[in-house]
């Protein structure tokens, strides 16, 4: 049973509160798609329809089956995901092949699929449409059964089949220094972070969130996609694609949106600070960001500077800036500032850190904050 004001509720997961904010506030806005700048919304009666057609097409599957998720980034993926909780099926978010480093991203894709044998593979129409084309398409996939989610109807609600200590979806590691590993993810654990992020952050139902992010990576997919449905919150996104080509229009869905809670890798903020022209700047309004996360890559000072410098004339407020440290095994994140309290950077010497000494010197340092609740860190 889902507490009316969103409070803890140990039984309660993802499946079960989108359905709830379906039933209570059907026409409010949950997710908002921009391509090209144009938006395509999905209420939350919208998304609870297109979870249960995704569940519904799961159902015939066993306990403890999976199902590897290759999307770009959009709405349809949202329902692929929320799906497979609904039906009980263990997600398995994944990276689609990149044009650029085919091989690369094929044999990673590869691994995945070997490692987690997944009973199906829920895609989109075009990258259904595209898979035919790929050369060298690992056998693991070859074989697999496509669905394409959004050529799915709804056939009517589908009953949630899933316990809090169950296994919500296996969070694959980026193979960055070795081959992808899969963590598992409960839906306690899920559970557990998003509470934290309400008592660190304040999060609930009036908060609107905006992303750039993958999807299928868990920065993008826990930080920003599923507060969601878990607060009844609303979110506006883009694709990663489109920013890296126009950084000015994720500044530009952060005004038009009042987005508050919003961020990236550090170099992001770097990208925005020189490609984002003054005659652009001119036009935005970033007052209502109060939370603007820096993670996944070492965070700078000389960053925060230069982005500081571009944009506080924008109404940008410095203690917006949240640098922070995760990882996929912790779920997300391990550390960050408290509410509205600037980042401290300070500069020390390079040798003498390497040595576990800390004295004054030329490297600066960011600090990540301090642990999330119910978080312990050990120092190995």
């Amino acid at each position: 049973m889902i507490e009316d004001d969103l409070g803890r509720a140990p039984d309660a997961h993802l499946a079960e509160r989108t359905r709830h904010h379906a039933r209570t506030k059907p026409d409010a806005e949950a997710f908002t798609f921009f391509e090209d700048e144009r938006p395509r919304t999905w209420t939350f009666a919208e998304l609870d329809r297109q979870v249960d057609a995704v569940a519904s097409e799961l159902a015939g599957l066993p306990d403890g089956a999976r199902a590897l998720l290759l999307f770009p980034s959009g709405l349809e993926f949202i329902a692929a995901f929320l799906g497979c909780l609904r039906a009980g099926v263990l997600a398995v978010p994944a990276y689609p092949p990149d044009p650029a480093r085919l091989a690369r991203s094929l044999g990673r894709l590869g691994v995945i699929a070997q490692d987690c044998a997944p009973s199906v593979l829920l895609t989109s129409a075009a990258f259904d449409a595209l898979a035919d084309q790929i050369p060298d398409l690992p056998d693991s996939l070859c074989a697999l059964p496509r669905v394409a989610v959004d050529r799915l109807t709804h056939r009517g609600p589908v009953a949630t089949r899933v316990a809090p200590g169950d296994a919500a979806f296996l969070q694959y590691t980026s193979g960055s220094t070795s081959d992808p590993k899969g963590v598992i993810v409960t839906h306690r654990n899920l559970a557990h972070h998003l509470d934290s992020f309400r008592e660190r952050h304040g999060f609930g139902p009036d908060t609107t969130f905006g992303s750039w992010l993958p999807m299928y990576h868990d920065m993008g997919l826990i930080g920003k996609l599923l507060p969601v449905p878990w607060f009844g919150a609303r979110a506006a996104l883009m694709a990663p694609e489109e920013f890296l080509r126009h950084p000015v229009r994720w500044l530009r869905m952060i005004s038009r949106c009042r987005v508050e809670v919003s961020g990236g890798p550090d170099f992001a903020y770097g990208l925005c600070a020189a490609r984002v022209r003054d005659e652009d700047r001119a036009g935005l309004d970033l007052s209502s960001w109060r939370m603007a996360v820096n993670g996944a890559e070492p965070v700078r000072a000389r960053t925060l500077r230069r982005f500081l410098d571009a944009f506080v004339p924008c109404g940008f407020d410095a203690r917006a800036f949240h640098p922070c440290y995760g990882l996929a095994e912790a779920t997300l994140q391990v550390s960050g500032n408290p509410p509205r309290t600037p980042p401290r950077w300070f500069s020390v010497d390079g040798d003498a850190l390497a040595r576990g000494e800390v004295r004054p010197g030329e490297r600066e340092l960011v600090g990540c904050g301090t642990p999330m609740p119910g978080v312990e860190v050990s120092i190995l």
